[in-house]
């Protein structure tokens, strides 16, 4: 009786979340995938330390949209910028935390006209504290 049980539950829960549109989350991303028409340009920041920050944001992107053609209709030009800002001063005078923040100003453009059809700004913030000496 318990196994039959299972067994039909096992057999809803699969229908159920083959209709509701569930993925894997290591799905492999091929042409499918939605974001493909979307050419990553990272454009050179004021420093290299901007530029470092930014080659690690195109391989999260590039990981994230999928594999990018040429071709693609659109293109997301992004401008790294790089800071960090010492916190927690000890009586040395000596940073125990820092702030890294990585904000990036984007423009989605045509790629064909190269008409900006939108453009904003994104950051994060991450704060790590650093061990004496």
């Amino acid at each position: 009786m318990m196994r039959a049980f299972l067994i039909g539950f096992s057999l809803f829960l699969t229908l159920a979340l083959s209709g509701c549109g569930f993925t894997p989350l290591h799905q492999a991303v091929g042409s499918s995938a939605p974001l493909t028409n979307i050419n990553v340009d990272m454009l050179k920041g004021p420093s290299v330390v901007d530029n470092q920050a930014g080659f690690f944001v195109t391989q999260r992107l590039r990981d994230r949209m999928g594999t990018q053609s040429e071709d693609a209709e659109y293109r997301l030009e992004i401008t790294p910028n790089y800071f960090r800002s010492r916190l927690g001063l000890t009586d040395a005078d000596v940073a125990s935390r820092y702030d890294i923040t990585v904000a990036a100003s984007w423009d989605l453009v045509d790629a064909k006209t190269g008409k900006s059809l939108k453009q904003g700004w994104t950051s994060s913030v991450t704060t790590f504290g650093a061990p004496d000496g």
